[in-house]
């Protein structure tokens, strides 16, 4: 398992609800599914901002391992989330 998966495993997985539309000769139609995925996708990792030398922000995922960030709270999720994403500067 890579890194990014494993990272990925750690935030766990929800049923999430997607929408399929299909147009045909005589009229479009629509379905929607549940299906489990993850919270966070692995390849979410590969584009967390890095710093560089004309850019000096970095981006993060902060995990609480389960514990619940209260500022995560909201309509689609009342439960809350255990994990947020950050921006932050190294600072000069």
């Amino acid at each position: 398992m890579d890194t990014n998966t494993y990272a990925a495993e750690l935030f766990g997985k929800e049923l999430k609800l997607l929408k399929h539309i299909s147009i045909g000769p005589n009229e479009p139609s629509i379905s929607h599914n549940e299906h489990l995925q993850y919270k966070v996708e692995p390849d979410v990792f590969t584009r967390l901002e890095k710093p560089d030398t004309s850019n000096p922000w970095a981006s993060a995922i902060l995990y609480q391992g389960g514990k619940v960030f209260e500022c995560m709270r909201s309509a689609d999720h009342p439960e809350g989330r255990s994990f947020m994403q950050m921006r932050f500067s190294r600072g000069k």
